[in-house]
């Protein structure tokens, strides 16, 4: 949506540069996650913002250390699928 008076801006020609973590893993329960975002809520790690959608809930990271280990953790994720498709495509098939 456009504001008054303003024209559009054209898309970015440039890679964004922001990257939203995904948990790859399925192995938690809804209520393991529950109890995981509430002590963090209780011990100040994360608070909670306003939803951009009305049936969502999003956190805010509110401490620095907690913040430096998710990118992190990102970025040796981010490494680790890098290596993988390169070796798809130049080393062949994937060892388990």
């Amino acid at each position: 949506m456009l504001k008054r008076g303003e024209e559009p801006k054209p898309f970015s020609s440039t890679f964004p540069r922001i990257f939203i973590p995904i948990i790859h893993s399925t192995e938690y329960t809804k209520d393991e996650v529950v109890d995981a975002i509430e002590s963090f809520r209780q011990e100040g790690l994360i608070k909670q913002i306003m939803p951009v959608f009305d049936d969502e809930t999003r956190f805010q990271i509110r401490d620095d250390s907690l913040l430096g280990l998710i990118h992190l953790v990102w970025m040796i994720n981010r490494i680790d699928m890098h290596l993988f498709i390169g070796k798809l495509a130049y080393g062949g098939k994937p060892t388990p």
